[in-house]
């Protein structure tokens, strides 16, 4: 049974779907989270392989969050591109 959406709601998620498909290509920085994650979603169901995702890696960004957020990518079939940030590297990180 499709889910019914408030109809405002459903003017917002088609304006997101307009916006996306408009883009052709969409980089997004992703971290696993609620709000990247719809915008990773819908991005992928929209461009499909005109999609990447950015999920940045680090000391500070716990591994079980990490690996749940390339689950949750993997599971969308989105391409994610992992950069190292090594920010604790900079002396003025505390």
């Amino acid at each position: 049974m499709p889910i019914q959406l408030d109809p405002a709601v459903e003017k917002k998620f088609l304006l997101l779907r307009t916006t996306v498909r408009e883009m052709e290509n969409i980089v997004i920085g992703y971290s696993g989270g609620v709000d990247s994650t719809l915008l990773l979603k819908v991005a992928s169901d929209v461009l499909g392989d005109g999609v990447l995702a950015v999920i940045g890696r680090s000391e500070t960004y716990p591994t079980r969050e990490f690996e749940e957020a390339m689950r949750l990518a993997r599971g969308i079939g989105a391409s994610v591109e992992v950069v190292d940030t090594e920010e604790t590297d900079v002396l003025k990180f505390q």
